[in-house]
């Protein structure tokens, strides 16, 4: 897996709202009121397209996810991902020692998930 080169879908993207997202769409799908628990609080939120579904799928994510998905262009190898994660995340102060296996679980899970994909070959920039 170091060798390959992760690619996210054109599917999937990112979103920065300044509102707990995630409660309000909750909220808004059972039918209940929006109340306390919508705050004024910034979310990151993964959307993505899912085939044979009227509505995208949405989910919250951290920061660190969001760096490592947002890496995932084809222009870096997995081994360059990660270890550009990791530094980014020591940088933050958000780093944990086992950052770098999470990374690599997180991409193969990411996968799984249809959310990217690998390539044998650098991605070129036109």
């Amino acid at each position: 897996m170091s060798a390959l080169y992760p690619l996210r879908g054109r599917h999937v993207k990112i979103e920065e709202f300044a509102f707990d997202v995630v409660a309000i769409a909750e909220a808004h799908r059972s039918g209940n009121e929006l109340g306390p628990q919508v705050r004024k609080v910034e979310s990151t939120v993964l959307v993505m397209k899912i085939a044979g579904r009227r509505r995208a799928a949405h989910v919250a994510i951290t920061h660190d996810l969001r760096d490592l998905i947002e890496s995932c262009v084809g222009e870096e190898t997995v081994d360059e991902i990660v270890e550009g994660v990791v530094g980014r995340a020591r940088e933050r102060g958000t780093a944990k020692p086992d950052v770098a296996a999470t990374a690599r679980a997180a991409l193969q899970a990411l996968t799984k998930r249809d959310i990217i994909t690998f390539r044998r070959a650098r991605l070129c920039a036109v």
